[in-house]
């Protein structure tokens, strides 16, 4: 996986997923376990979808950064009509106020 940086001028290829990870001195050492694998060959390994460690680390670093997709807004088309958008261990109410 090729990830484009703000930094990388357009049309060159950004650092790889695993530069990025060692420029991170903040990133789990379980992500920088496959650093010798090139990335967007190798098989993604079972425990990626099985281990509560994992799930812990994924939640912590990366669901609480990026954007979620919680409803459209014809799912709440009535004042008082709502949603529940369910991240983990974390429910978030998505409910149509008055001023739309």
């Amino acid at each position: 996986m090729n990830v484009q940086s703000k930094f990388t001028p357009p049309g060159l290829p950004g650092p790889t997923y695993q530069e990025i990870l060692e420029r991170d001195g903040d990133a789990p050492s379980v992500l920088r376990q496959e650093a010798g694998i090139p990335q967007g060959t190798a098989a993604v390994p079972l425990h990626r979808y099985t281990s509560q460690a994992f799930f812990d680390l994924e939640m912590e670093k990366m669901w609480r950064k990026v954007w979620q997709f919680a409803c459209r807004e014809e799912h709440v088309p009535e004042v008082g009509d709502y949603t529940v958008y369910d991240i983990g261990r974390h429910s978030i109410v998505i409910v149509r106020a008055e001023d739309g």
